[in-house]
């Protein structure tokens, strides 16, 4: 059975969401939530690397607002307005 993940884990989650991309390196949905642990544990450019990713795997305008504004919150207001445009 899959390991359960519960609110307030950051190392449980970032345990089982590593092993879901080594799995599935294409699974956008769990680089996404690793950006999103990433981002609470106070690793930005990590966070950014795994959103980065995750646009890679799969195009999502979501995933494309959610990097842009990582980055503009981290005063990397070029990189997000490249991010920004589709194909940035």
């Amino acid at each position: 059975m899959p390991r359960r993940l519960l609110p307030g884990d950051p190392a449980g989650a970032l345990a089982a969401l590593t092993r879901a991309v080594l799995l599935d390196p294409y699974l956008a949905a769990a680089h996404r939530q690793l950006a999103r642990v990433h981002q609470a544990r106070g690793e930005s450019g990590q966070a950014v690397e795994e959103l980065r990713i995750a646009l890679w795997c799969r195009e999502d305008p979501t995933v494309r607002r959610e990097l842009e504004e990582l980055l503009r919150s981290l005063g990397r207001l070029d990189e997000a307005g490249k991010v920004g445009k589709v194909g940035g």
